[in-house]
């Protein structure tokens, strides 16, 4: 590690995502911003490339010093910015992909920027709303670019796929096919990719993506954690979600699945935000089990229940608060779905259930309450399942990948 950590020393590494702090703060930005961090503890310059809500006053980019990294914010040339596209119109939308996937004025801030900084090597994280033209645009600077699977946004713009067909099986309209067969164009020029788990890569594989170039499975880490558990307590079974409070993350089949038990037995408490917060508390006012406390802080509190629950019904690429509460010695209920059960080992570390099933889900809460040992003769196997999250193992390997990455090309 310490002569890997010589051969780079005083080198300069730049990183892309299209949002960061203060403007998103969710599972992605935390690995961004963890990377930043593991490369500022082995001396590595660090430039970050992002997007802003507001047009840069003068000129096209802002430049900030944030702990010795810098910054270049710009708010890319489109018809709305990338977090509103909510309720904006189909039309609207795809003209918004068209511009995001080809915009030659981001295209000349961005080559303008990486000519001015010269990076070793630039690894992309999401790209959507800010270009996906990196790959190309690295190419012709002859700088290596890397990119991190958070998502499946280059299949489909979607960004991701629910319900339980395959995604490679999946057959998406014209545009969407229009739309992958250009991003295989654009991302040709990749030379390296990672992925937090192996079914992201597997299916980018099988649809014609980064077959040809070396790969490597690392999963995003989480930080040292204290184990903080007190044992379920008056016979109630104490859960957890933390996430967005949006569809696709399965909040709703969650809270359902509760709302058939009796407030004597379980309670919930639902960390998080999202487009579903008030129609959850109009359905749950009631129900004086289920509590919404907003955003998690202390990680730590995890800890201090029975399970986490993560109901997602889309194909994850890895679920970072999965991490988060195994690494606490807190076993997982998840949905059988996507990359999930890479992470939750049934009956090992947690347990899984048929994504969707209120009535299998609510039908497991109540196996646990009567026998709560299930749950709690898995915290060991959850503690030590959880190294793979471990930062000192993502550091190694990812600057592993890193010289691999600059010694081929």
């Amino acid at each position: 590690m310490e002569s890997l950590k010589n051969d780079f020393l005083s080198k300069k590494i730049c990183l892309v995502n299209n949002l960061f702090p203060p403007y998103a703060n969710g599972g992605t930005e935390s690995a961004v911003q963890k990377t930043i961090d593991m490369l500022r503890q082995n001396n590595y310059q660090v430039v970050l490339i992002t997007s802003k809500p507001q047009q840069s006053a003068p000129g096209y980019w802002s430049v900030e010093e944030n702990n010795h990294v810098t910054i270049y914010r710009f708010k890319p040339k489109n018809i709305y910015y990338y977090t509103e596209g909510g309720q904006k119109s189909i039309g609207a939308k795809i003209l918004w992909h068209g511009i995001d996937m080809l915009s030659p004025i981001d295209n000349k801030i961005i080559k303008s920027i990486l000519q001015r900084e010269a990076p070793l090597l630039v690894h992309g994280h999401n790209l959507k709303g800010i270009s996906y033209s990196f790959p190309r645009i690295c190419h012709k600077l002859s700088i290596p670019y890397i990119h991190t699977l958070h998502n499946y946004q280059l299949l489909h713009p979607f960004g991701t796929f629910a319900g339980k067909e395959q995604p490679p099986n999946f057959k998406p309209r014209l545009f969407a096919q229009i739309y992958r067969i250009i991003n295989r164009q654009l991302f040709k020029q990749t030379k390296g990719v990672i992925s937090p788990t192996r079914l992201p890569l597997q299916i980018h594989n099988s649809c014609g993506f980064f077959s040809d170039i070396p790969s490597a499975i690392i999963p995003n880490p989480v930080s040292q954690a204290k184990i903080l558990f007190s044992p379920l307590s008056d016979g109630k079974l104490k859960l957890v979600y933390m996430g967005a409070l949006e569809k696709i993350k399965g909040i709703q089949h969650l809270v359902n699945a509760v709302l058939m038990l009796s407030p004597q037995k379980v309670t919930l408490d639902i960390y998080g935000e999202g487009s579903l917060l008030n129609q959850l508390r109009l359905s749950t006012k009631r129900a004086s089990h289920i509590r919404f406390l907003g955003r998690l802080y202390d990680k730590d509190t995890l800890g201090r229940y029975d399970a986490l629950v993560f109901p997602s019904i889309c194909y994850e690429t890895q679920g970072l608060s999965m991490a988060e509460a195994l690494i606490r010695g807190t076993p997982v209920i998840a949905s059988n779905i996507g990359s999930i059960p890479e992470t939750v080992r049934n009956h090992v570390n947690g347990f899984l259930f048929e994504n969707g099933d209120e009535k299998e889900l609510s039908a497991l809460f109540l196996r646990l309450i009567r026998h709560p040992k299930q749950l709690s003769n898995l915290r060991s196997a959850a503690i030590q399942s959880s190294k793979q999250f471990n930062e000192n193992n993502y550091c190694q390997q990812l600057l592993l990948f890193y010289k691999s990455i600059e010694k081929s090309n």
